[in-house]
């Protein structure tokens, strides 16, 4: 995957716009602040939901932080980024992304041979007695 430093894609209005980002790591330090029409599609994020986002209150203006406009992130992996927003803002972001902790797609199920199965692997496997006369 590509490696691409957030901050060297943002505009001098501190903004990125109308962005099309897939398939790359995209690496901070860096706080962004979702402001319309923002997509992560099967994105993750490095950091557990409880330090990833930062709440602000509604009409709250803040500085130093990019803000993200028309842009879509799909399949994704964001390190050392924060979100900050409003309350329903941060919601919304929650919703679409994939927990750090959890694989993509689960692991397959491991299912357990019969006993009666593992008995007779283990007399194939043992040598065969010799007799000797």
């Amino acid at each position: 995957m590509e490696i691409i430093r957030l901050v060297d894609r943002v505009g001098a209005d501190s903004l990125i716009s109308n962005g099309l980002f897939e398939n790359v790591v995209l690496v901070g330090p860096a706080v962004i602040a979702p402001l319309e029409n923002v997509r992560l599609q099967e994105c993750s994020f490095d950091a557990p939901p409880d330090v990833l986002f930062i709440e602000v209150p509604e009409g709250k203006q803040v500085v130093g932080v990019i803000g993200i406009r028309n842009s879509t992130f799909r399949k994704c992996e964001f390190r050392n980024i924060a979100i900050i927003g409003a309350s329903d803002a941060i919601e919304s972001m929650r919703k679409e992304l994939r927990p750090a902790e959890q694989p993509a797609t689960p692991p397959p199920a491991e299912v357990e041979a019969p006993p009666e199965a593992e008995a007779a692997e283990a007399s194939e496997e043992a040598p065969a007695e010799q007799h000797s006369t």
